[in-house]
């Protein structure tokens, strides 16, 4: 921070803003780069809490923007906030389809023995509307009579 910067914040009461990470760090270690379940589900959540960061982040940064554009109407502030909504909707659907991923991996989307079972019992009962008399004639025609 530069000596102006200082003397700025000093005279507007202003507070240097605390640097957070915004994205959780990978280890790209040999022993993390296994195939083995847990690490893949571990880096399923790194991905979708990833993701989830970035979705807050962009929340928040869209909300000023949008104060900002309502002060200034300025056309390159709205063309910001057009670029954010559409990268935001691709963080969003990057995120569906990682748990769409993470369910095929762990195997969600198979059916079970006991959910096949179920499907194999169901009957189908069929409903005749009509009278009793258009039950009697099917029933004599289907016996012959």
């Amino acid at each position: 921070m530069s000596k102006i910067d200082k003397d700025l914040n000093a005279v507007l009461d202003i507070s240097e803003p605390k640097r957070t990470d915004v994205l959780a760090p990978i280890d790209l270690s040999p022993e993390k780069m296994r195939s083995d379940d847990t690490t893949i589900l571990d880096d399923f959540d790194q991905v979708r809490a990833n993701l989830d960061t970035i979705n807050k982040k962009g929340v928040e940064v869209f909300e000023r923007l949008a104060m900002v554009a309502a002060e200034t109407e300025d056309s390159r502030i709205i063309e910001s906030m057009s670029k954010l909504i559409d990268t935001l909707t691709k963080s969003n659907m990057a995120a569906l389809e990682a748990h769409e991923r993470k369910k095929k991996v762990i195997g969600i989307d198979k059916p079970t023995d006991e959910a096949s079972k179920l499907q194999q019992n169901i009957t189908t009962q069929n409903i005749l509307v009509g009278t009793t008399d258009d039950i009697i004639n099917s029933l004599r025609k289907k016996n012959g009579n």
